[in-house]
């Protein structure tokens, strides 16, 4: 697995795991900022959205450029979805950084710095999750030949 494979699947965890923490979480947009709109009948957009809109945090997936994006639906049921990455959703909902903050115990009120926190973290899991696999596999070998009482004989 390439290194670029593998950044794509760490931050493909952590958004899976940002979006089971705040998946019952409404978000209100602060102001009329312009984003990018996905309906299903015309395509993607940028549109700006109605101030006090409130949106639902559904999914998230790496994007071509190997962002994270997170993917928000209306909370009344419209059929459109808007797209942001973790540097622009806070400026579209005040509120969203502090509450994922809050949720992962990182004291910070950017998304983007939790966001980069968060992949740190699940790579350093990753890696020592990997060290100990290989540890295990040493200790499996060891003991095969110590309990091989003809080992090291010649």
């Amino acid at each position: 697995m390439s290194k670029k494979d593998k950044n794509e699947e760490l931050k493909t965890e952590v958004g899976k795991q940002i979006v089971r923490l705040l998946a019952d979480e409404i978000f209100t947009v602060d102001g009329t900022p312009t984003v990018t709109v996905n309906n299903p009948n015309i395509g993607y957009r940028n549109k700006p959205l109605s101030p006090g809109a409130e949106f639902m945090l559904k999914d998230a997936y790496v994007g071509a450029r190997g962002n994270l994006i997170f993917i928000l639906s209306p909370a009344d049921g419209q059929d459109y979805t808007i797209e942001l990455d973790p540097k622009k959703i806070d400026d579209v909902f005040v509120d969203f950084g502090g509450t994922l903050g809050e949720k992962v115990g990182i004291k910070s009120e950017k998304t983007d710095a939790i966001v980069r926190k968060l992949i740190t973290m699940e790579r350093n899991a990753a890696e020592k999750r990997a060290e100990e696999l290989e540890r295990q596999k040493f200790q499996q070998t060891a003991s095969i030949y110590n309990s091989n009482p003809l080992f090291g004989r010649f």
